[in-house]
Formats: structure tokens, C-alpha cells, sequence
């Protein structure tokens, strides 16, 4: 019966790829029924396997790039890079090239004692290693937390303001101590420094519009673009102090990339089911955004997004321990991180007694395939522009930039070499929304432009 359900999905996946061809169609409800089914058939063939048999060549232009079966080692280790007790995480934490010197730092944010932590990459070919632990970097304050008289929250590293440099957000709860229903204020210091000498010395807050939850705590955050506007959103899962129910609230940013304003908060227009740590990434470089979580202390699930980048979908069924990844340990914080320089997200996490787990990503690409990769430390202002866009590469490498208008008609090419930033001059195009490619040897990444 199981070989009869793979070939009606197999005919189903080429009549619609058919179809495109034929009539050219790309509606954003066309490409979620062949994304649907192409994850559906994940679960019996190999990537290639699959293109083999269905996709052919309109694939790329449907799943907006290859989409990857990631693989992660089946051995777990065991801190392998000494980050253990001595380094207390007490936070998930967040793999952010915070000095811009082209490899992935750990920085996050101690909930237990209120300060930023730092471990800084020290990897050098090959080789992965990491520094020594530093406490409130940056000219952050002493206790991030002492003017609120309470006990932080989650937080996150973005470009809010889009200046080319990260800037932080985080959440403190008012009064003494956490509970049910305890509400507080978004804290966010603004990087007032430069990429390579981050300077946080500047404190505001519930900034950009951003408003509590009535009588819900707010327990973690992402910041994420959900909609696919080219501008960071927020969600939140949240404790209700009333009714005791656990949920997500989503803060759109209908602001601008570089001038953030966020709405009022929505409950869960995803449907998404509750958790207690969650991530959203790109996992199988599709070019949008999948949802990861823990449901209790030993769970681990994921949900592809079988919608698209602007209209996401996370109606399909949760898988449990994808990819042979699993919980090691009870009430884990976790993370994907690109840990060493190859474009690939390992799984990190961290338990309640200081343990620390690793498993590599050892997905295996072939020599002619690059790699999407939306996780890429690559910055572009001012957007909305006028003739000349500022890039932010993120390492030193050769580039090849693509222009292209929204019916995928290329309209500009620049190579450029041994390059960390470029101006890119618009000066011929008309205004409007425009799509730039980025791509070195081996990744590319496409970033959305505005220009007035």
C-alpha cells in the first residue's frame, strides 16, 4: 500500500510541475501543493533521488533553490569545544559573528545572574575552538537587568536598524522574580559601535511600538522575517497568568528595514503548537523558514513550512528527533550554529546541569552544487535606497552580485574579488523591487531590494 501512495504523490508532483512549465503559473498556492508533496516524498527518497524521478527543471524556480535532506552525525559529543559548567549558558544560545571577522561567536544572555556572556571563535583552519568566556562585553551595563529589579528573559541579535551591525533585544520582567502572568519591558540597546567594535552603551526601552502581553509572561522570542518582507518580526511564547495556557503572540514589523514599528500582538496566526524552546531556520535551503521545538524535556519535533516565504504554512504533521537528532538531556536549551566555516548549521544544546552536546552536519553536497544559505552574515543598506546600495559580505572572499525584477529577468551582474563590502550603483534601474543574488564558490544567499 506504501509503494501505491508514492507513485499516486510521484504523478501528482510531475503533473503540477507540468503544469508550470506549460502555462508558466507560480501562485503562491501552486508552490505549497508542490512543496507539500516534495516533503512528503523526502521521507522515502534522497534529495536527489527525488529530483531524479519528479522535479526536473522547474524546481529551481518553484522551491526558489535546491532543497537539502540534512544529515547530522549519529555520534553526540560530549563538550567537545570545553564549554561546559564553567561556562554556564543558562539561555539558548546564538551563534552571531558579533565582531565580524567571518566566523560564528556564542553570545547569549544569562537569565540566572542578568548578564551578557560571550565566548568569542578562535577557529583557525579546519580546527574549531573557542576563547575564553567574557562577561558583559561591548560597554554593556553591569547588570542588564538591575533597573527592572527583576529576572531577565529570552533575547536575540539583530541588524534592527539596519546599519550593518548587530544590535540586541531582550525581555525583563517587572518586580521581583518570575512567575505566571509577571509582565515586563523589551530592553534593546542599540550598537552605536561598528561591525568589527560592537559599543552597546545605550539603553531603551519597549522601543519601536513594542507592547506587553495582558497578564502573560512572555518565556522566549525569535527574531525572525515571517512574512518575507525583508524586515525582522517578532514571536513570543508566552505563560497566561489567568487561564495558565501556554502560547505564541507574533509582533509583525510594519515599519521599514532600517525604522522598525511593530502592531499589536496577534495570538498564533500560525497554529503552531506549544513548546518550550523553539527556533525557526532555514534547514533545508528552500529559501524559507522551518520551525524547530522541545514540547517537555526529552522531545525534540520539526515542522517544514509547506507554504512559502511570505504566506508560511505549519499545518503538516511534526516530526519527531529529524534528522537522528534528539533531547540528551531534560529542560535543554538548543540552537543550530554554524560552528565551523562551511555553511553548515550543527545542532548544539545545552541542559540544566551545565552539559554541553554537539552533533556536526555532515550533509554532503556535490562539487557543482552552492549551497542557499539565508543564514549567511550579509547586510545590505540603506533599504529602501536611491542609486547606490551599501553590502556588508561578512568574510573576505570573490562574489558574483545578481540583480533581478520579480519575473525572474536578470538585470545586472557585477564580479567582484577578494571583497568584506561593495556599493552596488542602481542608478539605471526604475524604481521599484528589485531581487539581488549573492553567491561565492560554494553559497549564495538572495536578499530582497527596494528602490525609490
Amino acid at each position: 500500500m506504501k509503494h501505491a501512495n508514492i507513485s499516486k504523490d510521484l504523478a501528482k508532483l510531475q503533473k503540477l510541475l507540468t503544469k508550470t512549465q506549460q502555462t508558466q503559473e507560480n501562485s503562491p498556492s501552486l508552490i505549497k501543493k508542490v512543496k507539500r508533496l516534495y516533503h512528503k516524498l523526502f521521507r522515502y527518497f534522497s534529495t536527489d533521488k527525488v529530483k531524479k524521478l519528479a522535479l526536473g527543471s522547474a524546481a529551481a524556480l518553484l522551491l526558489q533553490g535546491n532543497v537539502y535532506a540534512q544529515t547530522f552525525s549519529s555520534s553526540v559529543q560530549l563538550d567537545p569545544y570545553g564549554l561546559n559548567a564553567s561556562k554556564a549558558l543558562n539561555n539558548r544560545p546564538e551563534f552571531v559573528d558579533i565582531d565580524n571577522d567571518g566566523d560564528k561567536d556564542i553570545i547569549y544572555y544569562n537569565r540566572g545572574n542578568g548578564k551578557l556572556q560571550y565566548i568569542p571563535n578562535t577557529s583557525t583552519g579546519n580546527a574549531a575552538s573557542y576563547g575564553a568566556l567574557q562577561t558583559n562585553p561591548f560597554n554593556f551595563a553591569t547588570n542588564l537587568i538591575s533597573n527592572q529589579g527583576g529576572r531577565g528573559g529570552y533575547s536575540a541579535f539583530a541588524d534592527l536598524d539596519n546599519d550593518g551591525d548587530f544590535d540586541f533585544i531582550y525581555y525583563a520582567y517587572d518586580g521581583n522574580g518570575y512567575g505566571y502572568g509577571k509582565v515586563g519591558d523589551f530592553m534593546y540597546y542599540e550598537n552605536k559601535g561598528t561591525a568589527t567594535s560592537p559599543n552597546f552603551n545605550t539603553l531603551a526601552t519597549d522601543p519601536f511600538n513594542l507592547a506587553d502581553v495582558p497578564n502573560n509572561t512572555i518565556d522566549n522570542m525569535d527574531l525572525v522575517d515571517l512574512d518575507g518582507d525583508g524586515d525582522f518580526d517578532i514571536l513570543v511564547h508566552t505563560y497566561n497568568g489567568v487561564n495558565y495556557a501556554l502560547d505564541y503572540y507574533y509582533y509583525e514589523n510594519t515599519g521599514t528595514i532600517s525604522a522598525p514599528s511593530f502592531t499589536t500582538p496577534v495570538l498564533n496566526p500560525f497554529s503552531l503548537p506549544s513548546s518550550n524552546n523553539f527556533q525557526f531556520l532555514d534547514i533545508d535551503k528552500d529559501g524559507d523558514l522551518d520551525f524547530f521545538y522541545t514540547t517537555n524535556s526529552t522531545t525534540f519535533k520539526y515542522i517544514p513550512n509547506t507554504g512559502t516565504s511570505t504566506v508560511p504554512n505549519f499545518s503538516s504533521t511534526a516530526q519527531s528527533s529529524p534528522f537522528g537528532l534528539s533531547i540528551q538531556a531534560g529542560n535543554v536549551y538548543f540552537a543550530f550554529g554554524e560552528i565551523y566555516k562551511n555553511g553548515k548549521l550543527d545542532f548544539f544544546q545545552e541542559s540544566s546541569t551545565n552539559k554541553v552536546y554537539v552533533q556536526l552536519n555532515t550533509t554532503q553536497y556535490t562539487s557543482t552544487e552552492k549551497i542557499q544559505n539565508q543564514n549567511l552574515d550579509i547586510n545590505i543598506y540603506p533599504t529602501p535606497s536611491h542609486d547606490l546600495v551599501n553590502i556588508k559580505l561578512g568574510k573576505q572572499d570573490d562574489y558574483t552580485l545578481e540583480v533581478f525584477n520579480l519575473q525572474g529577468q536578470q538585470l545586472k551582474t557585477e564580479n567582484i574579488q577578494q571583497a568584506t563590502q561593495h556599493q552596488l550603483n542602481l542608478s539605471e534601474l526604475a524604481s521599484g523591487q528589485y531581487l539581488l543574488r549573492i553567491s561565492n564558490a560554494d553559497t549564495y544567499t538572495t536578499k530582497q531590494l527596494i528602490k525609490q
